[in-house]
């Protein structure tokens, strides 16, 4: 996205950080001991079992040796809530109770446009509701026993049936006619603009941190011949297969209850939260995807399936199965009688019903056991192959060795195989990865040097003039326009602190995780002075590096007047190396 100080004044972002506790806040997501000036855990981001995680609230900077993640408050809460940097501040500023400046359309990015159209549109729809137009969709939802407390706090409106009250509206508050256009809420018909949405329940999808990103709409009347239910496209802000219906409201219970309830659609979330079941998130209507159960595994390792109690359901159940083994998660399900969905089973049966069903329901592989007890039974010899080739996917998805042989003796004790077989027959059709990857990857020599530079800029350690550094630009080959722009502020005066640093590098997460890296070194960077020659020297060096190749290949060729070339090349490089009268001299 860019300089995020474009978008927001510095001082607002000084602010939000400095309101916030950096130690509570990562404490929300691991567990944290004193350590020094410092504090140490377990590290959010991979998975360990010895600290490597560390963070000094004195800089505000984190940093895991483990897996090399790192940077400033702001970087954590966009890594763990999956925002972009923007989206982090404000999610702090919101979180701190402090106002998000109001910004013109000329000031605010495409993507909070798109942001503040959608925001637009859920008041627009819950006026609506509350209007004579909304009294069918307010008496649907009565009917379904939904009170006006979770009304309001989904945020339910309705789309009335003139078909382009929205767009109209939209255009009237002042918003581009193309960007309305983009936004997947309206469409061109006939040379006119109407609505997506026309008379429908409306059902906000919210991102985690509770911005508007996309609709939901439901049919109300059951002679509508259209399709019950109406999603919005995915934009630049909504991505179907990443969002998770109610997880802005459900993630705090996920975490108090210690897991979390999956449904399939927004009335089974609904019902259920009414019911104080508020640890439930729905699919958005579609299949689970791997996005959606990572997203979900950062709240809790324990879930509960609760789909459909007909067979599409229990298909859906069964792929969602795989899916959360594959992301770490401890599966549970509940199968509820056919024809029956959360939804009209709490409010048919009651919530103690509901909750008998939650405490009783089986682990995923006692489930899938039972399901080929009745299928093939263990009578026949053969069958006992055939359970482990059927299982076979399931335990495939596993990666954790302790959790993959506890099952393997558990399939093991019914069907009279050793674990080892087990396993083995499993490690012959995939190549088991047992250990979650370190997701630390090595950054390129020359970039490393050019950001420790930028670091000590930023430092205020030693003061060096525009000029010193300006005789080096040409050595800054990964990021030269970030070099102009730190030095356009040193010109004009202004203070650099490491808080700008992160700023400057918003849309550079390896960056980030370098600077972090140096804030916890105990070492102080060496002179600026001195960087800027090793600077220099390591990007001669490499040159002449590649220029050897290069000469290396035009000596294969014999081609005389190429190597001549190459070879003065290199001299010269040469002469740049040995010589620092072009750097030193004023």
């Amino acid at each position: 996205m860019g300089n995020i100080s474009r978008y927001l004044p510095r001082d607002f972002i000084e602010k939000v950080k400095s309101s916030t506790d950096f130690v509570s806040l990562v404490s929300e997501y691991t567990n944290l001991k004193k350590a020094g000036k410092g504090y140490v855990g377990l590290c959010p981001f991979h998975h360990e079992k010895t600290p490597s995680f560390n963070i000094n609230p004195e800089l505000g900077l984190y940093h895991c040796f483990g897996c090399g993640k790192g940077g400033d408050i702001f970087k954590f809460v966009a890594e763990k809530e999956n925002l972009t940097y923007y989206e982090a501040v404000i999610y702090l500023a919101r979180k701190n109770g402090i106002p998000i400046p109001t910004l013109s359309p000329k000031e605010s990015s495409e993507i909070e446009l798109l942001y503040q159209i959608y925001e637009f549109s859920a008041a627009f729809f819950r006026r609506q509701l509350v209007s004579d137009v909304g009294r069918e969709a307010r008496n649907y939802i009565i009917e379904r026993g939904i009170r006006k407390d979770t009304i309001d706090m989904f945020q339910l409106g309705y789309a009335p049936q003139e078909g382009n009250s929205l767009f109209k509206s939209a255009v009237k508050e002042g918003f581009p006619k193309d960007l309305l256009l983009s936004s997947g809420l309206f469409k061109e018909k006939n040379g006119q603009v109407v609505d997506l949405f026309w008379d429908r329940l409306m059902f906000p999808i919210f991102s985690a941190t509770g911005r508007v990103l996309a609709f939901g709409g439901r049919v109300i009347s059951p002679n509508d011949t259209r399709p019950k239910y109406l999603n919005s496209p995915e934009t630049k802000i909504f991505h179907k297969s990443e969002t998770l219906y109610g997880l802005n409201f459900a993630k705090q219970y996920i975490r108090e209850t210690g897991r979390a309830l999956l449904v399939e659609g927004y009335m089974d979330a609904l019902s259920l939260y009414e019911a104080g079941f508020k640890n439930v998130v729905a699919s958005s209507g579609t299949a689970l995807t791997p996005s959606q159960a990572r997203q979900l595994r950062r709240y809790t390792e324990n879930i509960i399936i609760v789909y459909d109690g007909d067979r599409a359901g229990f298909t859906a159940s069964i792929r969602a199965i795989k899916i959360l083994l594959e992301a770490n998660f401890l599966v549970k399900l509940v199968r509820l009688p056919p024809e029956s969905d959360p939804d009209s089973f709490v409010r048919k049966d009651g919530k103690e019903a509901f909750l008998a069903l939650l405490n009783s329901a089986p682990d995923w592989f006692d489930y899938l056991v039972s399901i080929l007890k009745k299928k093939y039974s263990l009578v026949e010899p053969a069958n006992s192959i055939l359970w482990v080739n059927k299982l076979a996917p399931f335990f495939s998805s596993i990666k954790d060795p302790i959790m993959l042989g506890a099952y393997a003796s558990a399939l093991g004790s019914h069907i009279h195989i050793q674990p080892d077989e087990i396993i083995q027959r499993i490690k012959s059709a995939r190549d088991t990865r047992v250990e979650i990857q370190n997701t630390k990857s090595e950054i390129d020599p020359s970039k490393k040097r050019e950001l420790r530079i930028f670091y000590s800029i930023f430092c205020g350690t030693e003061c060096v003039a525009p000029s010193e550094i300006e005789k080096y630009k040409e050595f800054f080959l990964h990021y030269p326009g970030i070099l102009e722009r730190v030095l356009e502020e040193i010109k004009e005066g202004r203070n650099l602190t490491l808080d700008q640093l992160y700023q400057f590098f918003v849309d550079e997460p390896d960056a980030q995780s370098v600077f972090s890296q140096f804030s916890f070194s105990s070492l102080p960077p060496p002179p600026l002075s001195e960087q800027l020659r090793e600077l220099r020297e390591f990007v001669i060096m490499d040159n002449i590096k590649k220029k050897r190749d290069s000469l290396r290949v035009a000596s294969a060729k014999g081609d005389e007047g190429e190597q001549i070339r190459i070879m003065e090349e290199i001299n010269k490089l040469y002469r740049m190396l040995i010589s620092e009268t072009q750097i030193n001299t004023a």
